[in-house]
């Protein structure tokens, strides 16, 4: 396990704000009625849900200093290479914090447990990747 300095909750304030009005921006963008977004804070993991049609985006990150940016960037690749299913690994720089993100969409109608389920998995997969996991 790589011994990578993560962002506290209180240091991420800033970054919560960007990511709520990126999600407000991106979903007033679509024409019709007023789309769903959401920005959390769930057991250390930072979690974005944007209807996107008739599906939803759903992004779950993790916050590192910038002093960390290399290694997580270069783990990121790495998982990504190894992705068989439909998520996307990113990483970018936002509010001076790396931002680690595992992305993919579900379907709007989907029940609530199957996003937990799929909420759940893209956790574990970018735990995985970035070898924090439990």
């Amino acid at each position: 396990m790589f011994d990578m300095r993560f962002a506290t909750k209180k240091e991420c304030s800033a970054l919560l704000a960007f990511l709520g009005e990126e999600s407000w921006r991106s979903a007033n963008i679509q024409k019709g009625n007023s789309p769903f977004a959401q920005v959390s804070w769930v057991g250390g993991h930072i979690v974005t849900v944007r209807q996107a049609g008739g599906h939803l985006l759903l992004r779950v990150g993790i916050a590192f200093t910038l002093d960390e940016n290399e290694a997580v960037e270069r783990l990121l690749e790495a998982a990504a290479m190894r992705e068989v299913e439909d998520h996307c690994f990113s990483a970018r720089k936002v509010c001076g914090l790396t931002l680690a993100e595992v992305s993919g969409y579900v379907s709007a109608g989907s029940r609530r447990a199957e996003l937990v389920e799929e909420y759940q998995r893209m956790c574990r997969k970018l735990d995985e990747a970035l070898d924090v996991s439990p």
